[in-house]
């Protein structure tokens, strides 16, 4: 939104019913370009574990790297050496996917600090963003077409047009771009609003939060 008008619109995926995305207010402070992905231990658990098990090169194929720390820094081991039969072994060892066309991040993530760890991000499967549900991620927000997003985020930070960000992007280097003034960010769950042509319009109430919510009369 500027200037009180909406100036770039966009579908997005949000969090599952048991892993759901924050309302929250904040302001974004940089955008990264070909991002590297730290996979959360709740993931690492939930989502990964599972799949290492039943084939210890699926971290190879991926481009995910184990990392232990030892001796005050971190060293890669292969994850074919590590034993994968307890969920504790995600605490030994911080899981890191590289920058590419796999990265669960895709090419773009949008940082605004928040104490849930959330942020919005581009995503190699494009497909979900043409369904009517679109409650697929882990919390964090995919966007999609978000090179536009970010081009209007880094309009005032220099030759950040958004031909720039995809010649960027295209060299494959890890970027942080931070903002010269921050932006703000407003992530809110709405059920019912009113559309600029009057008409009342409704959605699934997937997250459960209307339940117990009083509407006070004017």
């Amino acid at each position: 939104v500027e200037n009180g008008r909406v100036v770039l619109r966009k579908r997005v995926i949000v969090g599952k019913e048991d892993r759901q995305t924050p309302e929250y207010s904040g302001h974004i402070e940089s955008v990264t370009l070909n991002p590297y992905w730290n996979v959360p231990q709740s993931i690492a658990v939930k989502d990964l574990l599972p799949k290492i098990k039943a084939d210890p090169r699926f971290l190879e194929r991926m481009g995910i790297r184990v990392l232990k720390l030892s001796g005050g820094a971190e060293r890669e081991v292969s994850a074919t050496k590590v034993d994968w039969s307890s969920p504790a072994v995600v605490s030994r060892y911080r899981l890191r996917q590289d920058p590419s066309r796999l990265n669960s991040l895709g090419t773009v993530k949008i940082n605004f600090p928040n104490p849930y760890s959330v942020y919005l991000h581009d995503t190699p499967v494009k497909s979900l963003f043409s369904r009517g549900a679109r409650n697929f991620s882990s919390g964090c927000v995919r966007v999609e077409g978000v090179r536009d997003l970010a081009a209007w985020i880094l309009a005032g930070n220099g030759n950040w047009s958004r031909a720039h960000i995809d010649e960027a992007i295209s060299g494959g280097e890890h970027m942080d771009v931070r903002l010269s003034e921050a932006v703000p960010i407003y992530m809110l769950y709405l059920t019912a609003w009113v559309g600029g042509d009057g008409s009342v319009n409704f959605r699934n109430d997937v997250y459960r939060r209307d339940t117990g919510r009083s509407v006070k009369p004017d």
